[in-house]
């Protein structure tokens, strides 16, 4: 095949070759159009696609940032106090104020909150300062009985 579109490409039956695989033969034609091959199918490419996600889910996991998500909203911010709260929930009015006054509820003060929204569902961050383990428990019960919280969880960083 290969020698016949360059047969075809010599001899005017073919006026032009646009591909993504870089043969020496067409890399330098005149009448070829060579573009760089993504190589989504490759082996390669699922090798480093299977570490993208690897590393994206440790983070997700240590630090409750979302990236690269179809079905969530991005949201990364640095942690900046020892205890993180994140919570999935539905995107409805008022959840944010919902999960403010139960942290007001309990004398905890906010050092940090970020709320993003991708269609039916918000997610939120909240860093707040160390607390007793039974007071968090309280918290996060609390977050869980909100009409439309999903999912709420503690990222514990108590070398900060």
């Amino acid at each position: 095949v290969r020698d016949d579109i360059l047969t075809a490409l010599n001899n005017g039956t073919l006026d032009k070759y646009v591909a993504d695989f870089a043969d020496e033969a067409f890399v330098r034609h005149p009448k070829a159009l060579i573009f760089p091959h993504l190589g989504a199918s490759t082996d390669e490419a699922e090798v480093n696609c299977a570490i993208m996600a690897v590393k994206t889910l440790k983070y997700f996991l240590e630090t409750g940032n979302i990236l690269r998500s179809v079905n969530f909203p991005t949201i990364d911010i640095p942690q900046q106090s020892p205890l993180r709260i994140t919570i999935v929930n539905r995107n409805v009015p008022n959840m944010v104020g919902q999960i403010s006054a139960i942290l007001a509820k309990h004398f905890v003060n906010i050092d940090n909150i970020l709320n993003r929204s991708r269609g039916n569902y918000a997610y939120t961050i909240i860093d707040i300062p160390l607390l007793e383990d039974s007071l968090l428990q309280e918290i996060l019960e609390d977050m869980s009985k909100i009409e439309g919280v999903l999912k709420a969880r503690v990222i514990n960083r108590r070398e900060m």
